[in-house]
């Protein structure tokens, strides 16, 4: 599934766990409370998406980019975020755990501070 285009999905509640979805594109997708445990999304963009409550705990999100996206209540315990890019994010609530976020960017973000 990699290098997957899934533009304007609606993933609602969808179990995409452990997947590989690296450099998909799910740009204007809603995918909340999906279930994106331990899957493999480096390199994916996710551009106007809403992601409220979506569990990213596990998952590889190295270098991924987040823009205007909706992420209140998401989960990313154990996750590798590190060089990732957060754009005008809502990340209100967010649960990172013992996420890895080394040299992510936060810009112009809600709630950033809980990362």
């Amino acid at each position: 599934m990699s290098a997957v285009g899934w533009r304007d999905c609606r993933l609602t509640a969808a179990k995409l766990a452990g997947l590989d979805l690296a450099g998909a594109d799910l740009s204007g997708c809603t995918a909340e409370h999906a279930d994106f445990t331990g899957a493999n999304l480096t390199g994916a963009t996710f551009e106007d998406c809403r992601l409220c409550v979506a569990n990213f705990a596990g998952g590889n999100l190295a270098r991924a980019t987040f823009s205007k996206a909706a992420l209140e209540w998401a989960a990313f315990g154990g996750a590798i975020a590190s060089d990732t890019s957060f754009t005008e994010c809502d990340l209100t609530k967010v649960r990172a755990g013992s996420g890895d976020f080394r040299r992510a960017t936060f810009a112009q973000c809600r709630g950033a501070e809980a990362v």
